[in-house]
């Protein structure tokens, strides 16, 4: 992630600070010295045509207080805001990090469930918003999560980058890839199988085989934006040619 920062750096702020200085000090001492003509009795010839002058570095001043005052009043604001929310923070992050949270889901490789209106070229639709949803992470740390769920983990790959996809097996499944190949493989312990909906655009286990366990993250449990497409996510059980069920259970993390 790029950080933009505006206002060209501490560098060019400072010598933009100078300058109003300067500028609006020569404005003052010329102000000043119209003044002293003014009560000597002897104005100079173009006084007339300096008023809207002074005038207008009454006004610029005036704004710029006007200004401060704004910032001040704000950044007030925000600090009682800040202030009045401090107490509630580790409760949002608790919640936050073992309970739920929301996401948004990118790409193409869960359509039609997710982003069914993003473009042919593989990238979201300009202007097409992306699906945002509800994850449920006492899911994954009850194991209330099964066969057909749609869930979040780690990128095998890249551990940085999130995924989304469908679970179709789990450890001691037997599975058929989606390449056509007649052989079966089965998922070894502590490992599931995962896909996307959209064979097409979906990087899955089919290409890196099957994931740990452990990489899965939350559930996601509902869609909540675009509201055409809002509501439950439901499990889709994979097709029983391509998984048989193994002996073996799902085992429970005995950590938790």
């Amino acid at each position: 992630m790029t950080a933009h920062f505006f206002g060209g750096g501490p560098r060019g702020g400072s010598r933009r600070h100078r300058r109003a200085v300067e500028d609006d000090a020569a404005h003052l001492d010329r102000r000043r010295w119209v003044f002293a003509q003014a009560q000597t009795g002897v104005p100079p010839r173009n006084f007339a045509g300096l008023l809207p002058e002074i005038f207008q570095i009454d006004l610029l001043s005036a704004e710029r207080r006007g200004a401060a005052r704004t910032a001040q009043t704000m950044l007030g604001s925000a600090a009682a805001h800040a202030r009045a929310a401090a107490p509630f923070l580790p409760c949002f992050v608790a919640f936050h990090d073992y309970v739920g949270s929301l996401a948004a889901v990118a790409g193409r490789s869960m359509q039609p469930t997710f982003n069914t209106r993003a473009s042919d070229g593989g990238a979201d639709a300009a202007g097409a918003p992306r699906t945002v949803v509800a994850l449920s992470k006492l899911s994954v740390r009850w194991n209330w999560h099964g066969r057909g769920d749609v869930v979040v983990l780690r990128s095998p790959s890249d551990p940085a980058e999130l995924i989304t996809k469908r679970l179709i097996a789990l450890e001691g499944d037997w599975v058929q890839r989606r390449d056509g190949a007649r052989e079966m493989t089965q998922v070894p312990r502590g490992h599931v199988w995962v896909e996307g909906d959209n064979a097409r655009f979906s990087k899955d286990s089919n290409a890196f085989g099957a994931v740990p366990a452990g990489l899965i993250e939350s559930q996601v449990v509902a869609t909540l934006w675009p509201p055409a497409e809002a509501g439950r996510v439901v499990r889709v059980e994979p097709p029983r040619e391509r998984v048989i069920e193994g002996r073996r259970p799902f085992i429970r993390d005995p950590r938790f």
